[in-house]
């Protein structure tokens, strides 16, 4: 039931070969899970159905050790109904191989105006907490290891919470050796954003994103041209360490988001078009979070974000 009857190119001819199985019989996509974590690389797919309107979320975190690969370690993309709306700059790009950080959706180090590099080679990133469930999807990352001990990365981590009914909430604690070394959170798009204030928006064939920042709220956002599209960048040069907390609405499912902070916590209240609440706090120094999930009165989910990996069964 795949919608590539054919590869495009020549190299890759031998998949349409030996995936070519005509006496298999088809079966129904609703069979499959819509959560695939493939633990050898890092790659989580995730998606909120098999309709052809779903959202889809992917990110990495695992090996970087092969010369084409890129360093994207912590990068998230996400695409709904089929259009992109954060995805890889690299799709835009001449070769699809500008491997540089700048091009994916994560949160770079730059010490004097010179990003801090991912090694190829390096320990893996780590996925320190995975699960996934009804109604959302959960990762914990740790990339610091593929910064291969250098100085200037003190903490790089990265939290994600697919609320499936339309919310992607993504938590950064990024933490340098220095003030002179600024943490950039970024997103990559095939156009130009609508920016008003911490909030950012945008639309590809129909389908839109709005990004709350709700964590530094001092922090504004800039755009870069980067190849035919925009990067958006939130710069933090204050102190040594950035707790970015920012929250996407897909197709307007989000009406409103707050922030919902504790002593010790970053948390942002989301309100939903369906009147659905979710409350998400996460750790400022320690990892992991909590989350409140209610719907029109009944609770759905209440305590702490999961904190093993589990292991996803390939059909539901």
């Amino acid at each position: 039931q795949s919608n590539v009857k054919q590869m495009s190119y020549s190299v890759s001819y031998w998949s349409d070969f030996i995936n070519d199985w005509p006496n298999i019989p088809a079966q129904p996509l609703s069979i499959l899970n819509t959560t695939y974590f493939g633990n050898g690389t890092g790659n989580l797919y995730t998606r909120s159905s098999w309709n052809t309107n779903a959202i889809f979320v992917h990110t990495i975190a695992g090996v970087y050790d092969q010369s084409h690969a890129h360093k994207d370690q912590g990068s998230f993309m996400l695409n709904s109904a089929g259009a992109w709306l954060f995805d890889d700059a690299n799709r835009r790009s001449n070769s699809g191989i500008d491997q540089e950080e700048e091009y994916h959706n994560l949160v770079r180090f730059s010490a004097g105006g010179s990003t801090v590099r991912q090694v190829e080679g390096a320990a893996p990133s780590q996925v320190v907490a995975l699960s996934d469930g009804t109604y959302f999807t959960y990762e914990l990352m740790n990339t610091k290891p593929i910064y291969n001990n250098k100085a200037e990365v003190v903490k790089s981590e990265r939290e994600m919470v697919f609320i499936k009914s339309g919310a992607v909430v993504l938590f950064d604690r990024a933490a340098a050796n220095s003030a002179n070394v600024s943490r950039i959170f970024q997103l990559q798009m095939s156009g130009a954003p609508t920016i008003n204030g911490n909030q950012l928006s945008f639309t590809n064939s129909n389908q839109r994103a709005d990004v709350w920042r709700v964590a530094p709220a001092t922090v504004s956002w800039t755009t870069v041209p980067v190849f035919s599209g925009v990067r958006a960048e939130g710069v933090d040069s204050n102190g040594t360490q950035s707790l970015f907390l920012h929250v996407v609405g897909v197709n307007n499912k989000v009406s409103s988001v707050v922030a919902d902070s504790t002593a010790t916590e970053t948390g942002a209240r989301i309100t939903f078009a369906d009147g659905t609440i979710a409350t998400v706090r996460f750790s400022n120094t320690g990892r992991g979070g909590t989350m409140l999930l209610v719907n029109n009165g009944q609770t759905l989910f209440n305590g702490p974000l999961p904190i093993t990996v589990n292991t996803f069964p390939l059909y539901q």
